[in-house]
Order: structure tokens, then sequence, then C-alpha cells
């Protein structure tokens, strides 16, 4: 009956007053001191059960229990008052709580550690398998330069790309054919012929400078 008793009062940890939270811990102390005299075994077990259930709720709402009793210094005077055992668990609430969420912190500071070292992993992986050669990753910086300055008639800017582009890659088609529209683009006709000569030379097939031209013309259009 006492346990059924303490088994309402848990059921409404948050809601109790401070003396029914006192006198769930109080009745916790009268129960355990209870069972040890209960000399059949079955009865003990279900009995030990029930104790068990209680003290697991008070702990998983331990921050609510700690509120209901008035908080940590409240509960730490009663308790020095009081002075349970270590076996009194259900006094130490404070302790408990305070346990659980360093706990918490150290799960949350591992799972952390492991996502970190497991991206500087994909890092190294990718710096040595996937990344691309810095020779073409230069290229391509500068050709979508160059590109985004001819769609938005910065010429000039465009030209200043491409020559950045041809520093590492020389003699790249593309980059060739890019430069030579910005030359026409620019009124620079004669030098965009050469530059157009250059680069078809560099096309393995005729009809592959045709259709890159075609693009960047597109592209200034």
């Amino acid at each position: 009956d006492e346990l059924d008793r303490l088994e309402v009062w848990a059921g409404k940890i948050g809601m109790n007053s401070r003396e029914q939270a006192y006198a769930l811990l109080r009745g916790l102390d009268n129960a355990y001191r209870g069972m040890q005299t209960i000399e059949n075994e079955q009865s003990r077990k279900v009995a030990e059960a029930q104790f068990n259930g209680i003290i697991a709720k008070m702990q998983h709402e331990a921050g609510l229990m700690l509120r209901d009793l008035g908080g940590r210094a409240a509960l730490g005077e009663e308790r020095n008052r009081v002075r349970p055992s270590v076996e009194q668990s259900w006094w130490f609430l404070d302790e408990y709580l305070d346990g659980a969420r360093k706990r918490a912190l150290r799960r949350l500071l591992l799972t952390g550690g492991i996502i970190v070292a497991a991206l500087a992993i994909l890092a190294v992986v990718y710096q040595l398998f996937l990344a691309p050669d810095p020779e073409v990753a230069a290229r391509y910086g500068r050709m979508q330069a160059a590109q985004d300055a001819l769609m938005e008639g910065d010429f000039e800017q465009g030209l200043a790309d491409v020559e950045q582009g041809l520093a590492v890659a020389p003699g790249d088609p593309e980059l060739l054919t890019l430069k030579g529209v910005l030359q026409q683009m620019s009124g620079r006709a004669d030098e965009a012929q050469a530059t157009y000569a250059e680069a078809a030379g560099r096309f393995e097939r005729a009809e592959d400078f045709y259709v890159t031209r075609g693009q960047m013309y597109v592209m200034a259009s």
C-alpha cells in the first residue's frame, strides 16, 4: 500500500507541493526499511521492482523533482538534517542530475570528436585520391571567371582572366578560343583572327573549334 501511494506521487512529479515532494523521499525511506523485513522472496522481488520503478521515474525527471523540492540548496539542507546513507540515492538527486549532465556532455564531445576525425579522414582521402590537379582547378577557375566577364560585357577583365588561365595551361584550345572571342568583342579583330587560328590548330577536330566558338558567341549575346 505504501509503494502504491508513493507511485501515485511519483506520477505527479513536477506538480507536487514541496511538502509532498519531501513526503515522497521520506516515504521511500520507510519503504526501503520495510522491504528489508519481507521474508517471502517472491514478495520481496515484487516490492523491489515497484520500488526501483519509482526511483527510475524520479531520476528520469530529476530536474522537475528538484524543483518540487525547492532547489539544490533546500535539498542539501534537508539532506544534512536527515543524513541518509549512500544507498538512499533518492536523497542525492542533485548529484545524480550533475552526473547525468556530465555524461551527456561527454557523449556530445565524443560524438563531436568522431565527426571531426571522420571529416579529417575524408579531407585526407579527398586530397590524396579525389582532389583535382591544382593546374586543372586553376584553369577551370580562370575559364569560369573569364566566361562570367564575357556575359557581363567586361571584356578587358575577361582577357585578364584568360591570360592568367593560359599562364597555367599554355596552349589550351578552349582558353584560346575564349580569348579570341573577347578580343573580337573588344574591337581587336586582327588579334582575334590570329588567336582563332592558333586555337583551331589545338583542337583534335576542326568542328570542335567552331562548336566551342559558337557557344562562346552565345554567352556574349
